[in-house]
Formats: C-alpha cells, structure tokens, sequence
C-alpha cells in the first residue's frame, strides 16, 4: 500500500502541475506539484529497486530456506543435537527458535497491508519446527 500511495501522489501531482499551466486558479499550486512530482519518483524507483530485488532473488531464498529447514530435521533425527544426558543442547533449540521466528514474521509480512509488495510468496511453502516433538522423542530412547 505505501507504494501505491506514492503512485497515487504522483498522479496527483501531474494532475495539479498540468492544471497550475492552464488556470491561474491553481497557479500557487505550482511548485507543491513539482516537489510533489520529485519526490513521488525518488521513492517510487527507490521502492521498485527494492521490489525487483526482493523478487529477483525469491527463488533463491526459497531454495535457501528449504536447505536450511532440511538441515535441522536432520539434526534433530540424529544424536548429535544431544550431549552424553540425551538432553537437546541450546545451540540446536536457538537454532529452531530463529528458523520458527523467521518463518512466523515472514509469513506475517507477505500478507502485510502496508508492506506485502516487498516480501514473495514463498513463505506459505514453510512450516514450523516443534521442538515438543524432539523433547519427546529424547524420552523414549
């Protein structure tokens, strides 16, 4: 929406530039139109910049993620994520906690009002990891 706010600016600036040469009324309207138009582009190419990268390196990301979330199931099948107690070691639940923070936020934000343009549509492919899950599986061994 924040950049669709900013194209919207924009159109009115042109609108109120084009009627400030043909009608003294809007004469005094001049020079807001042309900062208007100014800055309206400054941020409309610096959005579209950011827009275009995000979306360029999505498939990328994506495949990232999906690396990512493999290799903590496969910590988690295996023992080395456990010390000689069978009790799951911090580092591989912090790891957990960051993916399950990052796969919460981004879903959130794809999905955002305001900021969604920026974020793909490729968080919806992830899920959560639930560490109950491990915890539980350290009791029965």
């Amino acid at each position: 929406m924040i950049f669709w706010i900013f194209v919207i600016a924009l159109v009115i600036g042109i609108i109120l530039f084009a009627l400030s040469e043909n009608c003294s009324f809007f004469y005094s309207w001049d020079l807001f139109a042309f900062v208007d138009i100014c800055i309206s582009i400054i941020v409309i190419a610096i959005m579209g910049v950011i827009i275009s990268a995000t979306h360029v390196t999505a498939n990328g990301e994506k495949l990232a993620n999906e690396q990512r979330y493999d290799s903590l199931i496969y910590k988690a099948d295996t023992e080395s994520i456990r010390d000689e107690f069978g009790i799951v070691n911090k580092e591989y639940i912090d790891e957990v906690q960051a993916w399950n923070e990052d796969v919460v936020k981004y879903k959130e934000w794809q999905r955002d009002f305001w900021i969604g343009i920026f974020i793909p549509n490729i968080y919806d492919d992830f899920k959560m990891i639930d560490l109950e899950n491990i915890q539980f599986k350290e009791q029965t061994k």
